[in-house]
């Protein structure tokens, strides 16, 4: 995923011959998906704004090019939903079969939190704007984790909310679609210590929680390995998706 600051719209990027942007038109009003250069499409998709400057990529022959960062900044930072449609929208004339038994998807998260501020909190507008963006996201991805797993079997659901649990056997249309595992490290005190017997003060939170902050990966990695030791089960994965022989 990638989002286009100039047009503002985010792009699904693929390598799907049978995609209505694979392949360019003869007059080059514009470029085939399949011209695009792979490491400059990467290099956009981590583009997140403040952090890394935006990828400029070239969209048509004599034309400026447009405008690119990073997708998470879109309501698709989690991607599941833009990948279901891929897979079995028509108009991407993929049309993967349907159902718990035909279709698995594995989505693995990068770490999550909740955006907080503290009641009373005062201090500069631009301070609480950028707080209450970094909170969309999250919401986004929040959105897209309900959304998916209203519509799976989910072996190993979410707690998505208070007010509706984990939406375990609850299907939207009353069938579920697919089979779906979201596998994340939630970088919150209380998760920790319950399911992985780690106690963290406030401030080596924080430095779990920063993308910037390189220093903070191997403690970051020990505490991922050890979440995806409990997370990550055989039994998730049925026999009807093995590969035959």
């Amino acid at each position: 995923m990638i989002k286009r600051m100039d047009t503002g719209s985010p792009w699904v990027v693929s390598n799907n011959p049978r995609g209505p942007y694979w392949e360019g038109p003869p007059d080059g009003s514009w470029m085939g998906t399949r011209h695009y250069n792979l490491p400059a499409i990467v290099r956009a998709s981590t583009a997140a704004p403040g952090y890394f400057r935006p990828e400029f990529l070239r969209i048509a022959a004599g034309a400026p090019p447009g405008l690119f960062v990073d997708g998470g900044v879109s309501p698709y930072d989690n991607p599941s939903l833009p990948l279901l449609m891929l897979a079995t929208a028509r108009p991407y004339r993929l049309r993967w079969k349907m159902g718990p038994e035909s279709l698995m998807m594995v989505s693995v998260g990068r770490g999550s939190f909740r955006v907080r501020m503290a009641p009373g909190t005062r201090g500069p507008a631009v301070g609480m704007v950028a707080r209450a963006l970094l909170g969309m996201i999250g919401d986004g991805q929040a959105l897209s984790l309900t959304l998916m797993q209203w519509m799976s079997v989910t072996p190993a659901p979410h707690k998505l909310n208070s007010e509706i649990g984990d939406l375990a056997d609850e299907f939207l249309g009353g069938v579920p679609l697919l089979r779906f595992l979201r596998y994340d490290l939630p970088l919150e005190a209380e998760w920790l210590e319950q399911e992985l017997a780690t106690r963290t003060d406030a401030r080596s939170l924080a430095e779990h929680r920063r993308m910037d902050h390189p220093g903070g990966m191997s403690a970051l990695r020990d505490i991922a390995e050890r979440a995806a030791e409990r997370q990550v089960r055989p039994e998730h994965y049925p026999a009807c998706f093995d590969l035959d022989g």
